[in-house]
């Protein structure tokens, strides 16, 4: 083993090794969690919330779309900020979908009781949307003017604005010349014939 030794080009420039592992690890976490709540349960230490939940969802395909689009979304949203601020766009998208999110979901404690700061978040932030959505499909019958329109609309809002963010800084990197393919990367593609 060589310290200096070149890597191949899919080796994420030498971090796919650590991010395996971080998988890895996330998931031993996730499974020692199951793992111990199951043997709590089984002690009679805890109750068990596995197995059939028997959600009262009366609009099942309607709470599928609707997921499915909020993750896509969010997604989408996540990868923009990833694009735009490189590594420590994690720490920015933990800001945006989490840390400031719960907070301002209005699930467990109301807008009004919350700061302004926080107030001025819960309007746009987008787990209080999704949250008011979800609320609307699984207990108001869907109702639109219950929070379903809200997530729609907000969720549209979040698509575009995230495109906009995303294509347009990244495209601005673009024309400044700030590429993310090292030099070394693309002086190897422009001497490989076509």
């Amino acid at each position: 083993m060589e310290d200096s030794h070149l890597l191949d080009s899919h080796s994420g420039l030498g971090l796919t090794a650590f991010y395996y592992a971080l998988v890895l690890v996330v998931c031993a976490m996730l499974a020692a969690n199951v793992i111990s709540g199951q043997v709590d349960h089984a002690l009679g230490y805890t109750h068990n919330d596995m197995g059939p939940l028997r959600l009262d969802a009366s609009h099942l395909p309607l709470l599928w779309l609707y997921s499915v689009c909020a993750i896509a979304v969010c997604g989408i949203g996540a990868l923009a900020l990833l694009a735009v601020f490189g590594t420590p766009g994690l720490l920015v998208v933990t800001l945006v979908y989490i840390a400031m999110a719960v907070p301002t979901a209005g699930a467990t404690t109301p807008i009004e009781a919350l700061p302004g700061f926080y107030r001025f978040l819960a309007e746009f932030e987008p787990l209080r949307q999704i949250t008011g959505g979800v609320r609307s499909i699984l207990y108001y019958d869907a109702q639109g003017d219950a929070g379903l329109t809200r997530g729609w609309v907000m969720m549209a809002v979040g698509l575009v604005a995230a495109a906009l963010f995303g294509f347009g800084v990244t495209g601005w990197y673009d024309r400044k010349g700030l590429h993310r393919i090292p030099a070394e990367t693309k002086a190897e593609k422009s001497t490989v014939p076509a």
